[in-house]
């Protein structure tokens, strides 16, 4: 799902002015700025980021890209695949690949976890740092919460799944197969 915000619209960028052709601009807690520009090709857009000496780190063509201010990392599509690409830019290392399908969102980060949800792929739960999976919903089209309280030994997943229920399903942590 392609984001259609204007310039205005996008995470503001607070030191500086969005760079020109730019549909989305921010600066990252670690002041990288993290930009997305139009070539004038409909469905091809260049991300890319400069560190905080404003030297640009990375390039890259891109069908799809998800990113905030409050991360080091982004999740993009490059041009011609079907898979998408987790990468720490700090770290400038790709974290992983995975094929989300009909990619959503990924949204809601808590207890150092990130959710990566797809109509059509399940939802992943991925481990902030490292970027391992480590818990996959198959028949989950929407992931409401994801919880994996600190000092706990077990995650809770509210979601919606594929045949329309919503459930509300809790893991050990040390078994992930399959809920309790």
């Amino acid at each position: 799902s392609r984001s259609d915000k204007s310039a205005e619209e996008a995470e503001p960028v607070y030191t500086e002015k969005i760079p020109q052709g730019c549909s989305q601009a921010y600066i990252s807690k670690d002041n990288y700025l993290v930009g997305l520009k139009n070539d004038g090709e409909d469905s091809v857009d260049t991300l890319f980021i400069m560190d905080s000496d404003r030297k640009e780190v990375f390039s890259q063509k891109v069908t799809d890209f998800n990113g905030t201010a409050s991360k080091d990392y982004v999740l993009y599509q490059p041009e011609g695949s079907q898979e998408y690409v987790l990468y720490n830019y700090v770290k400038n290392k790709e974290i992983t690949k995975m094929d989300l399908g009909e990619f959503e969102w990924d949204d809601y980060i808590n207890g150092g976890y990130l959710f990566l949800c797809s109509s059509d792929k399940g939802a992943y739960i991925l481990d902030e740092i490292t970027g391992e999976i480590v818990l996959k919903i198959p028949d989950a089209s929407t992931l409401y919460t994801f919880d994996a309280p600190e000092g706990q030994p077990y995650f809770t997943a509210l979601y919606l799944s594929d045949n329309g229920e919503t459930r509300l399903d809790v893991y050990e942590k040390s078994e992930l197969s399959s809920p309790i």
